[in-house]
Parts: structure tokens; sequence; C-alpha cells
């Protein structure tokens, strides 16, 4: 495992560059959208649904994912415009 200057590079790469777009997560979009999470389950199973930006796991908990704000408001309200 490397350790010190290399790690601390990776580490600090991101300094000085713009903000990454934020992410939320299943839970807060269907809260968002007024529906059970259920619902939005269901939803994101149909073809054209946004994939997850970012799934975080591990052995001990649940999955937690994380989709890009601005694709998920698109498509939601192409889907409930029909």
């Amino acid at each position: 495992m490397k350790t010190g200057i290399a790690s601390n590079a990776h580490f600090f790469s991101n300094v000085g560059k713009p903000a990454r777009p934020p992410l939320r997560t299943f839970r807060e979009f269907a809260q968002e959208f007024g529906v059970t999470e259920a619902k939005l389950r269901a939803a994101l199973a149909q073809p054209g649904a946004p994939t997850p930006e970012l799934i975080q796991s591990n052995k001990h908990s649940t999955k937690n994912r994380w989709y890009k704000v601005k694709e998920m408001r698109q498509w939601w309200a192409a889907r409930t415009a029909n």
C-alpha cells in the first residue's frame, strides 16, 4: 500500500479545481418527488431511467445510491408530463 506523498497527492488532487456538482440519494429524491420509495424504485427499474453516479456499500451496511440532481429532475419531469 502506498503511503506518504503519493496518497497525499491523490487526496489533494481536487484542490483549486471547481467543486463537483452535488449528488442526492434515492431516499432524498423520493421525498422531493412526493412518492414512496417503492414507486420510485419501480420507476427506476424501467428502461431509460438514470443510473446511479456513485454506489457506496460495504458488507455491514445497505447500499447507498447517489444520483445527479439535474439528470433525475429532467427524467422525472419528462416521466410525469405524460
